[in-house]
């Protein structure tokens, strides 16, 4: 799973929601900042350290039904980004992409 690491403060997250919950814009300059305490926000730490946002026993589960599905269908649970990350790190002008 990929992580958003907050340059500020340099705590990892798990989506794009939980990092953005943490955090209120300053003083209107670029960078400008506030990192408030996660657990203050209602997000918990995963045992990899990262914050995300809590999963009641009914998410779980789905989860938990939706991953056994896909493992006995053959399907990855964990899809391969190897080719992705390479794709878009290159220069995007130059190739045109992205405009």
């Amino acid at each position: 799973m990929a992580a958003c690491t907050c340059a500020a403060c340099l705590r990892e997250f798990t989506s794009v929601s939980a990092f953005d919950l943490h955090q209120t814009a300053g003083d209107g300059s670029f960078g400008s900042v506030t990192c408030h305490d996660p657990a203050a926000r209602g997000l918990v730490r995963n045992e990899r350290g990262r914050w995300h946002f809590p999963v009641d026993a009914a998410a779980r589960l789905s989860l938990e039904r939706m991953r056994a599905g896909r493992s006995q269908s053959g399907i990855s649970v964990t899809p391969e980004v190897s080719g992705a990350s390479g794709a878009v790190s290159g220069p995007q002008a130059a190739t045109g992409q992205g405009t």
